[in-house]
């Protein structure tokens, strides 16, 4: 396999590896468990994204078993796709990271049913 068709369908990997880690993200973001062993957000992130990276890793060969038959061009539209999905989720999701960051945490169990 040439090392430009290779490249192109790491890249495709780390795209869909990429949007599909949001999902992950959003799930696993506020579990107690995690907040408690990784309060601080920066490096919650880095944890988060580190097992995502490597947890994807692991499935490298079966993904590039599954696209082999794809032509140059199919495999550039697919990157392509990936692209414009990521672009949108990126989006999407900064605004929600935003958002999240934005909205204070009660102080105790007594303001979470206080409006302001």
């Amino acid at each position: 396999m040439s090392s430009r068709r290779e490249k192109l369908i790491r890249e495709c990997f780390e795209l869909e590896r990429d949007f599909h880690y949001w999902q992950f993200r959003q799930h696993h973001w506020n579990q107690a468990e995690i907040v408690a062993r990784l309060p601080d957000p920066a490096e919650r992130e880095e944890a988060l994204r580190s097992f995502w990276h490597h947890d994807a890793d692991k499935r490298f060969p079966e993904y590039r078993a599954a696209v082999s038959g794809l032509s140059m061009e199919e495999l550039e539209t697919e990157k392509e796709q990936w692209l414009d999905r990521l672009s949108c989720v990126s989006t999407k999701q900064y605004q929600e990271i935003l958002a999240e960051v934005a909205t204070p945490a009660p102080a105790n169990d007594n303001e979470k049913g206080r409006k302001r």
